[in-house]
C-alpha cells in the first residue's frame, strides 16, 4: 500500500483529495480516528483545528489477501496561522511558570472567554498536545505536561471561533 504524505493543513483550507494505492489495484478506503475531518471517498474536509490519524486500507477480495493499512498525522492549525494573534484588550492571559515542569497553570481574566483550546507545538509546527481548558469558575487552569518531552515550543491559545488569543514561547524541563 502507498499513501502520499498528506502536508499540515489549516482552519479555512478548501477540501482537499488524498491519495493512496494498493499492488492490487483494488481501491483503498481511508478512515479517520477523529471527527476534525470528514473523508467523502477521497476528499477531506477539515472540521476543526488539532491531529486526527488518517489510515488507508484494502480489504482484499477472492484473489489478493488484504493490504497491510497504512496511516499518517495530519495537523490542522487555527485559521489565523501562522501565529498572528488577535487584539483582544479585553482578555489578559498569563503562562506561568516559563520554563514549565510537569505542569503549566494558564491564568485569565475574563471567565466568560471560555472554552479555550490550548496546543502546543514543536518547532517543525507538529501538534505535540490539544485540550480544551476548563475554568469552571476559576480565572486559572492547570494542565499536565509531564508526558511532553524536554524541548522548546509553541504554545497557542485559541477561543471557539479558532482565533488566536495567545502565542508564547513555552520552554518545557520534565527533569
Amino acid at each position: 500500500l502507498s499513501f502520499e504524505t498528506i502536508t499540515n493543513k489549516t482552519i479555512g483550507d478548501a477540501p482537499f483529495i488524498i491519495t493512496a494505492s494498493a499492488s492490487s489495484s483494488l481501491a483503498v478506503v481511508f478512515s479517520a480516528s477523529n471527527t476534525l475531518i470528514n473523508i467523502n471517498n477521497s476528499t477531506v474536509t477539515i472540521n476543526g483545528a488539532g491531529t486526527v490519524r488518517i489510515t488507508a486500507y484494502q480489504t482484499g477480495n477472492n484473489n489478493y489477501l488484504p493490504a497491510p493499512s497504512f496511516s499518517q498525522i495530519l495537523t490542522i492549525l487555527p485559521k489565523n496561522s501562522p501565529l498572528t494573534p488577535i487584539k483582544n484588550t479585553q482578555i489578559q492571559i498569563k503562562i506561568y511558570p516559563n520554563p514549565a515542569q510537569k505542569k503549566l497553570t494558564i491564568q485569565q481574566n475574563n471567565i466568560s472567554q471560555t472554552p479555550i483550546t490550548l496546543a502546543i507545538i514543536n518547532l517543525n509546527q507538529q501538534l505535540i498536545h490539544q485540550q480544551t481548558l476548563s475554568f469552571e469558575g476559576k480565572t486559572y487552569s492547570q494542565i499536565n505536561i509531564e508526558h511532553i518531552p524536554n524541548n522548546t515550543y509553541i504554545l497557542i491559545l485559541s477561543n471557539q471561533n479558532q482565533e488566536i488569543l495567545l502565542i508564547e514561547k513555552l520552554q518545557i524541563n520534565n527533569e
